[in-house]
């Protein structure tokens, strides 16, 4: 199983290599490797206006040379001081953002994301959702949690929740405690015996949670997630077309967006 970190910018490079080693050690036989997509305007095969993008940008971050070099020096520090960092395999590509991680991603089975701060982490976090097969763990710009031992999943009959319960399995298994967490009001909720025989075939016993209904759905998601103590969220996204999804909001957007814990997503 490969794990890619995908750490395009050095403020939050630490929290993703964290998060990245908490993912593979909760999981057998699995190998990490960690990604820098480096969109440098001299070696940028790309558009004149994403060349002219990435110019600008230098005055406000520097060059993508010292932004490549922050970052390495970040996972070298990293591998320096966590057991087994060095097994993690470094790799700088250079390209287009979205190009990069999705070469990278498609013999992946996890790539892990920071919430970004730039705007290449945000080329990254678009093409990890909207475009690369593999789930995402989008996590927090801060420590990861201490083991992904509770596991909260949002559960809807759509095949995007379906997708995301069969992607987030390997880490599923290895939980101690699994929540199916089900929105809507009493006349709407879904039926989330669905979840728990699909979880149950698989050897995982689950609670279901039914949510208070009449707020935004990722809100009380995410509130139940605090009240519960979960490590992890797991949810499905964008069975809807993304560009009117990304527009006018959703439970994705919002979590997305607000979420404070790690977050398995998958389309």
């Amino acid at each position: 199983m490969l794990i890619l970190a995908v750490v395009p910018e050095p403020g939050t490079a630490r929290a993703c290599l964290e998060h990245a080693a908490l993912a593979r050690a909760a999981v057998d036989d699995a190998r990490l490797v960690v990604l820098h997509p480096n969109a440098d305007p001299e070696r940028l095969i790309a558009a004149a206006e994403e060349v002219a993008i990435q110019e600008l940008r230098e005055a406000r971050e520097g060059s993508a040379v010292s932004r490549a070099a922050a970052v390495r020096t970040v996972f070298d520090e990293w591998v320096a001081a966590s057991p087994g960092g060095g097994e993690a395999e470094w790799r700088e590509r250079p390209g287009a953002i979205g190009e990069v991680v999705a070469a990278a991603a498609a013999g992946a089975a996890l790539v892990v994301l920071a919430r970004p701060r730039n705007l290449d982490g945000q080329d990254a976090l678009h093409e990890a959702v909207f475009h690369a097969g593999p789930p995402l763990l989008l996590v927090p710009d801060a420590p990861p949690p201490a083991a992904l031992a509770h596991l909260a999943l949002a559960w809807e009959p759509e095949d995007a929740a379906r997708r995301a319960l069969a992607a987030a399995l390997p880490w599923l298994r290895r939980a101690t405690e699994v929540t199916v967490l089900v929105a809507g009001g009493e006349s709407n909720r879904p039926d989330a015996s669905e979840a728990a025989e699909r979880l149950g075939e698989a050897g995982v016993g689950a609670n279901v949670l039914p949510l208070e209904g009449g707020g935004p759905v990722g809100a009380a998601l995410l509130g139940a997630c605090g009240r519960i103590g979960a490590d992890a969220l797991v949810m499905g996204s964008y069975d809807r077309p993304a560009v009117l999804e990304w527009l006018f909001g959703g439970a994705t957007r919002d979590v997305l967006r607000d979420a404070t814990l790690p977050v398995f997503l998958h389309r």
